[in-house]
C-alpha cells in the first residue's frame, strides 16, 4: 500500500482476504473509469497479476481491489 500511496493514489483500506489464492488478482469493475490508478497499481505489481473485471464478493468499497496471492514472493519488488 505504501508504494501505491507514494505514487499518488489513495488506499482506502487494507487487510486480509478470506483465504489465500495461488495468484495475485487485480479486481477492477471498469478500468476506463480508473485508468490512471489502474496504471499505477499495475506498475507496482510489475504487470504480474490476473485481471478480473468484477468485484470480489467480500468487498463493497474500492474502485480497484488487489488480492495478493502466494505468487507475490516471486515478484522482484517484494
Amino acid at each position: 500500500s505504501r508504494k501505491i500511496l507514494n505514487s499518488g493514489c489513495d488506499v482506502v483500506r487494507y487487510g486480509n482476504a478470506p483465504g489465500s489464492g495461488e495468484y495475485t488478482q487485480l479486481y477492477v469493475s471498469n478500468k476506463e473509469d480508473f485508468i490512471n490508478s489502474f496504471d499505477v497499481v499495475s506498475e507496482v505489481l510489475l504487470g504480474k497479476y490476473q485481471e478480473v473485471s468484477d468485484r470480489p464478493s467480500f468487498m463493497t468499497t474500492g474502485d480497484i481491489v488487489v488480492i495478493l496471492g502466494e505468487d507475490i514472493s516471486q515478484i522482484e519488488i517484494f
